[in-house]
């Protein structure tokens, strides 16, 4: 009887397993064909082109509101090696160099406005792929347009956070390297992984609630964490890929970089939307186990 008992316990264990498998393969294939239906991939793209328009100006907004404080280029090479690929952090380190020695007042409300506009426009192309991949947005007409606007503010102020908590973070390990304990600095080499991981899932998580109908209560995290940990990832393994490669520029001449920079916001693009995809097929599929335990439970 005991060893009947086991049998049909394994035999429990194995319908649960395949039941498993077969939901995540659901998952996977219902992501897979929003992914091709909606034209994920084109909306990617528009979030590439817009995010790579806001970068520069967001950096200028960031240089007057650090002051000193504002990453030299650098500390900012320090910061961003691994994570930015090789062309694209050259560009950036020398644009930071020539804003932090040419800043003025025309430079900055240039800045500002380009900011506020290239933002918003970030998270207007988000909100409408959402939008078309839930059913319905979140916000329609002309409220829509001035919550994109309150989104570039509120993002400029979690970069500028950011760049604090990431540049004393660096100081702190070095301040204890120099006086305590050798080798603490080295720590700093993952340690800001880990803070762009806490970044990332903050500004993610904050899009992702934006971005849902205002009738849902409830919310998954699993797409979030997911998504910000993919673009930790991706962004190394991209790094570290056009790293090996030194022909790149022979191909796109001055604009090398520029490409580079496009096609590492464009893959940054589609695990952003892919994220909360996941979390909105999880809350389809859970509504619908539902509905079937009701009808399971009437009959």
């Amino acid at each position: 009887m005991h060893k009947r008992y086991l049998l049909r316990g394994n035999c429990t264990m194995d319908k649960n397993i395949k039941k498993n498998m077969r939901k995540s393969s659901n998952i996977l294939r219902e992501m897979l064909r929003i992914y091709l239906e909606k034209r994920v991939s084109r909306a990617a793209a528009e979030l590439a082109y817009f995010l790579v328009l806001s970068i520069f100006p967001m950096l200028i907004c960031l240089n007057a509101m650090l002051g000193n404080m504002f990453p030299s280029e650098k500390n900012f090479i320090d910061m961003a090696e691994g994570l930015v690929p090789a062309g694209t952090l050259s560009i950036l380190s020398d644009y930071i160099g020539y804003i932090s020695s040419n800043s003025n007042s025309a430079m900055v409300t240039a800045g500002i406005m380009l900011m506020a506009t290239t933002a918003a426009a970030v998270f207007r192309s988000i909100h409408s792929i959402m939008g078309e991949i839930q059913g319905k947005p979140r916000y329609k007409g002309p409220f829509s347009l001035a919550v994109s606007f309150i989104f570039a503010i509120v993002f400029l102020g979690v970069m500028y956070f950011g760049v604090i908590v990431v540049f004393a973070g660096n100081w702190f390990l070095t301040f204890l390297s120099d006086h305590f304990w050798i080798g603490v600095s080295d720590a700093w080499t993952w340690l800001r992984f880990v803070m762009l991981f806490l970044i990332l899932f903050v500004i993610i998580g904050g899009v992702y609630r934006l971005t849902e109908p205002k009738e849902i209560d409830e919310h998954f995290l699993i797409g979030t964490f997911l998504a910000s940990i993919s673009l930790v990832i991706i962004s190394i393994c991209f790094s570290w890929f056009v790293g090996l490669s030194s022909r790149y520029p022979l191909v796109y001449g001055s604009l090398a970089s520029m490409i580079v920079l496009m096609a590492w916001l464009y893959l940054c693009g589609n695990i952003l939307i892919m994220g909360n995809v996941l979390n909105y097929v999880l809350r389809c599929s859970k509504e619908e186990f539902k509905q079937a335990n009701n009808k399971d439970n009437n009959v």
